[in-house]
């Protein structure tokens, strides 16, 4: 079974992708790099790009065989989400959207949250 895991390359992410991978599952790492680290993605194929871009997504999931979603990738701050809340919904909504469009326009039809 393989699965995407957005924000793979953040704290959680990492460490989500190195439980999955110890037990048995392939795992592709999408993250714009903006909170993550690549290091912290090790043995992974790592894909640098964000949720928001629709084409990227379409791309990945007709190149690779995708069977769920683990989907990490979000701004997190509270001070900066109160002061600038377009932004904070431009990123956690809007990009989250995108990328169940895709995963519906490329029949992925599971997404996991923890």
């Amino acid at each position: 079974m393989s699965i995407l895991i957005t924000g793979g390359a953040g704290y959680i992410g990492s460490h989500c992708n190195k439980i999955f991978r110890e037990n048995g599952y392939e795992t592709i790492v999408l993250d714009n790099l903006s909170n993550g680290h690549e290091a912290a993605v090790k043995d992974t194929k790592l894909i640098i790009g964000d949720i928001g871009d629709g084409e990227l997504l379409n791309s990945v999931f007709s190149q690779n065989k995708i069977d769920g979603v683990i989907h990490l990738a979000a701004k997190k701050s509270v001070e900066e989400s109160v002061s600038n809340p377009r932004f904070y919904y431009e990123e956690n909504v809007v990009k989250t959207k995108a990328l169940i469009d895709s995963m519906i326009k490329n029949n992925i039809c599971c997404i996991m949250v923890p």
